[in-house]
């Protein structure tokens, strides 16, 4: 992620917020985006070839699936062009460990093909709770196969047998793919304007100092 002065607030690219209910119903669509604020959310590129699957899974990871997180974690980086930062088993443990955070896998014949991650949000206007969809990606041979819709899908499910009602998440506005993927699972869209707050190098110096 780009720093930015923290002096300023930082607008994003334009984006729409989709809050979905976890009653709607799904489509056969399927995408996978990215996040630059907290990661600026788009479409990845579309596959172009088929590749034989079989059945899919989709599970939700625990403290007992350090490893397995690594190389979803790893997958979804690879996916978003990214290089994985290399993530210690007991940074992954304290991750796993809390129910506000989700991590979804779908696999494949026991290969991860795309994964899920997102945040539970406690309200104060009442006292219920929302998830936040902050990554969601599916490797370039599996996509437009229905695995985005099945993590989302499941992710939904699960939020609803634990009392939430909503599910939410941010998609680039330019990007139509996006939008109509998450339309069609039933998403309502809300035009927002996003910002960040980053403290540059400098800043970070001053305010903790090396010894």
């Amino acid at each position: 992620m780009n720093s930015r002065a923290a002096s300023a607030a930082v607008l994003s690219p334009f984006v729409i917020i989709l809050r979905i209910s976890v009653c709607c119903c799904a489509s056969a669509l399927d995408g996978v985006h990215r996040s630059d604020l907290p990661r600026a959310w788009r479409l990845e590129g579309v596959a172009n070839k088929i590749v034989p699957m079989g059945d899919i899974r989709v599970e939700r990871f625990t403290v007992a699936d350090v490893e397995r997180a690594r190389g979803l974690f790893g997958t979804m980086a690879g996916v978003f062009g990214m290089a994985a930062a290399p993530l210690s088993d007991s940074y992954l443990a304290r991750l796993l460990v809390r129910q506000d955070f989700w991590a979804l896998s779908a696999s494949v014949d026991e290969r991860i093909v795309g994964g899920l991650t997102a945040h539970t949000l406690p309200l104060t206007g009442a006292e219920v709770s929302e998830v936040f969809i902050y990554d969601i990606a599916v490797v370039p041979d599996y996509q437009r196969r229905g695995i985005g819709r099945q993590l989302v899908s499941k992710l939904r499910a699960q939020a609803n047998a634990c009392g939430i009602n909503v599910v939410f998440v941010a998609a680039d506005n330019e990007d139509a793919h996006a939008l109509d993927f998450y339309q069609a699972l039933g998403g309502m869209p809300a035009p927002v304007t996003m910002f960040t707050f980053a403290r540059t190098s400098v800043e970070c110096q001053l305010l903790f100092p090396s010894d």
